[in-house]
């Protein structure tokens, strides 16, 4: 985050890893941010973000069709001393359902190998000292853990569904100037809230995300750069 975010991060989301938990917290969204909100209480929950499209999910979109709207690209929140960019996607209804920590992209190549490890590791950590033990896949070739294994891979295949669905509109304009095609109108959810990390070093580059989904019927290495936290899971 920028010097002029970050003061403001600092202070409103100020959880250190280290904090002991005294009971698992149920998944509802990140920090401020809680599944069902609108639009408007989403923004007004994150003054210390500044975020890109607001004007267009609030009133460009048709009623029935869902948003996604990123932070700014100057925009980083750093939790475990790695830097994301926050993603907010919004039903039909214009409310949040579901929540996107990327690895910022000014950092990616800036992590090596045993760094991106480790930084996937802390996110791990702190995730579990706050909502409790995660199902961890650590020996696949892109680690994971979630805190549902059968809600994310129910998520994971209704989101698999809507790309391809999706990619097939774009095919039908692309080859014939249009598409006959419903688009679609609502995002893809899990049965339950569920939280899921992941990370892993391909091409000299790390990418690690951490996503908070909502329910459907919800209205260190050396190598790595490690940066202060300014913001909590």
């Amino acid at each position: 985050m920028k010097n002029s975010y970050a003061s403001g991060l600092a202070i409103c989301f100020g959880l250190l890893m280290a904090a002991p938990v005294l009971a698992a917290e149920k998944v509802e969204g990140w920090n401020a941010l809680k599944f069902g909100m609108s639009v408007e209480e989403a923004v007004k929950a994150t003054p210390e973000i500044a975020w890109h499209g607001v004007v267009d999910c609030q009133n460009m979109y048709a009623s029935h069709s869902y948003c996604t709207i990123p932070s700014r690209d100057d925009q980083e929140v750093v939790i475990a001393g790695v830097p994301f960019r926050p993603w907010l996607t919004f039903d039909r209804d214009k409310r949040l359902a579901s929540i996107s920590l990327k690895l910022h992209f000014n950092y990616s190549a800036k992590f090596g190998d045993e760094g991106c490890h480790a930084a996937r590791e802390r996110i791990f950590v702190g995730l579990e000292q706050k909502y409790g033990t995660l199902h961890r896949d650590s020996g696949s070739y892109r680690p994971m853990a979630t805190s549902d294994v059968q809600a994310w891979q129910d998520y994971t295949k209704a989101k698999s569904e809507a790309d391809k669905y999706i990619w097939s509109i774009e095919n039908d304009i692309l080859k014939n100037g249009r598409s006959t095609r419903a688009k679609l109108d609502t995002p893809a959810t899990a049965p339950r809230p569920v939280v899921t990390a992941a990370g892993y070093f391909e091409n000299k580059k790390c990418s690690i995300t951490i996503e908070y989904v909502g329910a459907s019927n919800a209205a260190s290495g050396l190598d790595a750069p490690v940066l202060q936290d300014n913001a909590g899971f």
